[in-house]
């Protein structure tokens, strides 16, 4: 009885192996296609952020007016250079001083998004609550991504200003009215200054800092190589379709009358391709392993940590993947309408699970409902590998869904089977 089912394993693996040469080759294409994608998504990026930089002119009043519109120049001039030496500011925009016609000429030529003509005596009425606006000029074919972009910066600029106005105003109005303030409101204007400019520039005052720890803190490159080592894993079942898809019903029959319960070939199949694709990106783990010990590059993206642990861990997450491949496969019936349905189930499961993006740049409902898909198990156990901490909790959470992936195919055989 033992041998029966042994040699029907045996069966299995020698299928898989057979099939080892397509498997190499459709892996090897998906990651060859991976890579170009990302680095093409990368080169684009980088020509996107650099053609998106805004460049804008600024128009200051003419020196020759007077001594006193001479000197706000100087002042504005230190302002404007400040804000450029500011990284959320230089990052998305830089100014120019130009005259007024050459200003339009490259506004109406595309080179500037905005021109911002600075208004004399602009510094002074800012002072004693004049405020005499500047003007922006932007482009007259209407509003686009970046026009939009500057505008929300410069109201939010108005905003924090008009509200450090009318708080120093008010102080100042307070002291004013008390008896023996004497240098009171010198002091309060000086303090009130320091406050809004720090909390303007301090950057970290708008944000909830949420300290992370080793095992869960990831890099950018090591969040999306473990997004695409899970891409490629779930695409890597495509090559196995023939593996994995159901029996035909005269082998399910033949199986039956030998004593081979609903199911068992199913789960023979599973771990005859997770044995090979164990194979191949064992090697891949082992070698990349040695190749972070020689080269730091390497050691920054990809920190084994215990290679045996992450060896278990790789094994157990090729086994829920696959599992689920065959899950899918086992209920399409047909292999093309498996492969389309694995293909847009991962994808959806991949984005609801913060694989493509954060969770926490999706809905809340999107991010709460994917914390419980398969898929966030795989890419959090992936990303343990990638960071050299493999956690007990994420190998048990990816066998158990390698365990209901099976169960529920092997009863999907046998409600097939009764019906």
């Amino acid at each position: 009885m033992k041998n029966k089912f042994f040699m029907l394993f045996v069966l299995q693996l020698k299928t898989a192996f057979g099939e080892l040469p397509k498997i190499f080759l459709g892996t090897a294409v998906f990651s060859l296609l991976l890579f170009f994608f990302a680095a093409g998504a990368t080169a684009a990026g980088s020509r996107n952020k650099e053609h998106q930089k805004m460049q804008v002119a600024v128009v200051l009043p003419s020196d020759n007016i007077s001594e006193e519109v001479r000197e706000e120049n100087v002042y504005i001039r230190a302002a404007f250079d400040f804000l450029q030496g500011i990284e959320t500011v230089s990052s998305v925009c830089s100014f120019a001083y130009e005259e007024y016609e050459q200003a339009l000429d490259g506004l109406s030529s595309g080179f500037y998004t905005a021109v911002i003509v600075v208004p004399q005596r602009f510094i002074s009425g800012i002072l004693n609550g004049e405020n005499i606006p500047a003007r922006i000029i932007f482009e007259k074919g209407g509003v686009n991504t970046t026009s939009a972009i500057f505008r929300d910066m410069l109201r939010a600029g108005a905003s924090d200003l008009s509200t450090a106005q009318a708080g120093i105003y008010a102080v100042e109005n307070v002291c004013r009215q008390l008896p023996g303030a004497g240098s009171a409101v010198a002091e309060a204007d000086a303090y009130l200054n320091g406050a809004y400019f720090a909390y303007a520039l301090d950057r970290n005052v708008y944000f909830k800092v949420m300290p992370l720890s080793e095992a869960d803190g990831l890099t950018t490159v090591q969040f999306y190589a473990a997004t695409g080592i899970v891409l490629l894993f779930i695409l890597g079942g495509v090559t196995c379709v023939e593996l994995l898809r159901a029996d035909p019903p005269v082998l399910a029959a033949a199986l039956k009358r030998s004593g081979i319960v609903s199911g068992l070939n199913h789960i023979f199949k599973v771990a005859a391709v997770t044995a090979v694709f164990f194979c191949l990106f064992g090697v891949a783990f082992i070698l990349a392993a040695l190749a972070g010990i020689r080269y730091p590059q390497v050691r920054a993206v990809f920190e084994p940590g215990n290679i045996l642990i992450g060896l278990a861990g790789l094994f157990v997450l090729l086994a829920a993947v696959l599992s689920m491949a065959g899950l899918v496969y086992k209920f399409a019936g047909k292999a093309l309408s498996g492969l389309l349905l694995l293909f847009l189930l991962s994808v959806v499961m991949m984005f609801a699970s913060g694989c493509f993006v954060p969770s926490s740049m999706l809905p809340p409902v999107v991010a709460q409902l994917g914390q419980y898909l398969p898929t966030a198990w795989f890419f959090k156990l992936c990303s343990q590998m990638m960071s050299g901490n493999v956690e007990m909790m994420s190998i048990a959470a990816n066998g158990c869904y390698a365990v209901i992936f099976c169960a529920a195919a092997a009863a999907a055989d046998y409600v097939r089977e009764r019906g």
